[in-house]
């Protein structure tokens, strides 16, 4: 890591440098959580990333979006559920990451299961 490269004399020249972290004044040291959702009906499993302070449900909002579960449109027979603690997903939709996963899902590993498929 050579951040001390810049020569004296021209310090606003780096500034591609900084293009990396948005927001670095704003805390770019906070920890990345990613959560990990399994789709169970058809066994993808894709990786979302977040931060302490994300939404559960925008997890979730981004995991109904993705081609790569190809879950399809929410439906009210869907079940996630933590993958370590068999704890509903859904019903803490409110909750930031970080708390959740403290007090509910170690890991961030959620399984999904669609209405399709008895058992």
């Amino acid at each position: 890591m050579s951040a001390k490269e810049e020569q004296p004399g021209h310090s606003g020249a780096k500034t591609e440098h900084h293009h990396h972290h948005h927001g670095g004044e704003k805390g770019s040291h906070e920890k990345h959580l990613e959560v990990i959702v399994t789709n169970e009906n058809n066994g993808k499993t894709d990786k979302f990333p977040g931060h302490p302070d994300t939404r559960v449900e925008t997890i979730i909002e981004h995991m109904y979006a993705s081609t790569k579960l190809g879950i399809g449109a929410p439906s009210d027979k869907d079940r996630l559920r933590c993958k370590l603690s068999g704890e509903d997903v859904f019903q803490h939709r409110h909750m930031h990451l970080e708390e959740f996963s403290e007090k509910h899902c170690r890991g961030l590993h959620w399984l999904f299961a669609g209405p399709t498929g008895g058992a």
